[in-house]
């Protein structure tokens, strides 16, 4: 066998975090159970650094772009959309009532509402957001507006729009709030992948060096283990790039390029 070792550890870079987890503890886990047969201390230091290091593994996880409060956010909206239906339903039937005041007061009502009426009716989340808040300022502005709410007994509908309106307002606000600390979690995330990438890579280069070098026989078994992680990484990696490429990823197609240009570099063990 020939125990000449390249490893492209440039490869690393595009694996997922779980594809990371699992193939930095299979290697930190080959060298903490096959004999080297190098005998160096830096060596030795590099790979208790790298076992180490594998309780920092639980700071990576899988990314999740979505929110659970999106849900209650979906719902909360669609709950102020029907209490504004219920109140323009409603406006129709106060404009026929006995009452002249009652009628007085709905027409009011209604020239008030005009503007909003199309708007309320197709109106996006954020629109509808200002729409409402507007109407909720003209109310607090306005007193006759106020009476005029009171005298057509809706007073009862446009506090349950505010507490609707309040509810979702807070669900976006603890939604951005989650966001950002995940965002500000996952730089840290970042950084800590970056670190223990670099650390992996600065051992197995080292072995390598070392190897090359003084022409130092290692163990088969372990030449054989760091192979097939390699191996089943460098496959994932090409997997990905080729997905990348034919359009069926997310991901940048820089990686395409990336991974075809240190293709040739790669050598068979």
């Amino acid at each position: 066998m020939n125990n000449k070792l390249n490893f492209k550890t440039s490869y690393i870079r595009f694996l997922r975090n779980d594809e990371f987890v699992t193939f930095y503890k299979e290697i930190a886990g080959t060298y903490a159970q096959v004999e080297t047969n190098i005998e160096s201390s830096y060596h030795d230091n590099a790979i208790a650094n790298v076992q180490a290091r594998t309780k920092d593994l639980a700071m990576l996880r899988a990314k999740d772009r979505g929110h659970y409060l999106t849900f209650d956010i979906n719902d909360l909206h669609e709950e102020r959309v029907e209490a504004i239906r219920m109140i323009l339903s409603e406006r129709k039937s106060r404009a026929n009532h006995t009452s002249y005041e009652v009628k007085a007061a709905a027409a009011r009502v209604s020239f008030w509402l005009r503007k909003h009426v199309g708007a309320f009716q197709t109106a996006t989340q954020d629109s509808l957001t200002a729409r409402i808040n507007e109407l909720f300022y003209d109310m607090e502005t306005s007193v006759d507006i106020i009476n005029d709410v009171d005298a057509l007994g809706w007073t009862e509908h446009f506090t349950g729009l505010s507490a609707l309106n309040e509810n979702y307002l807070q669900a976006r606000y603890d939604r951005r709030e989650a966001e950002a600390e995940r965002v500000i979690a996952q730089r840290g995330a970042e950084k800590v992948r970056e670190s223990l990438h670099a650390d992996l890579a600065t051992l197995l280069d080292m072995t390598c060096g070392i190897v090359n070098a003084e022409g130092i026989e290692i163990a088969d078994k372990l030449m054989a283990m760091l192979d097939r992680s390699f191996s089943r990484m460098v496959s994932i990696a090409k997997s990905r790039a080729n997905a990348s490429k034919n359009g069926d990823a997310k991901d940048g197609s820089s990686d395409t390029t990336d991974i075809e240009a240190d293709d040739s570099n790669l050598e068979e063990l």
